[in-house]
Formats: structure tokens, C-alpha cells, sequence
């Protein structure tokens, strides 16, 4: 049970990084976003020294920036 409960941990918190074989990431930058179903941000790296936080939508000042936590 707390090997599941592990591996439920660590798949709840991470960003989907392959689709085959399945595999996930944790990322230090985005980390320190919440999650939304309808975000306002899209993240992603230009390659490994640049991360890259773009708009989706108007963000009013004082808005949280959130992103989805699940594969586009």
C-alpha cells in the first residue's frame, strides 16, 4: 500500500514527459504553478537552458498564474 500510494503521489504531481514508453517529469520552474483546467499559461523549454512561459489569455494584474498539469 504505500508503494501505491507513492506512485500515486508522484504521478498526480508530475507532467506527462512521453506517451511510449509512458513516462512522467517533475520540472523545478513549474513547480511553482498551480494547476487549472483552463489555464492561462502554456510552458515548455527551447532546449535545455531556456523555459518558456507563454499567455494562453488576457491575465489580469494580480492574477495566479496557472497551468495544466495534463498533456495538451
Amino acid at each position: 500500500m504505500l508503494l501505491e500510494s507513492l506512485l500515486q503521489v508522484w504521478i498526480l504531481n508530475c507532467f506527462e514527459h512521453s506517451e511510449s514508453p509512458l513516462g512522467y517529469s517533475t520540472y523545478f520552474m513549474s513547480s511553482f504553478m498551480s494547476h487549472s483546467c483552463f489555464p492561462n499559461v502554456v510552458w515548455h523549454y527551447k532546449n535545455e537552458d531556456v523555459f518558456v512561459l507563454r499567455a494562453r489569455r488576457s491575465i489580469k494584474k494580480g492574477e495566479e498564474i496557472c497551468c495544466s498539469y495534463l498533456a495538451e
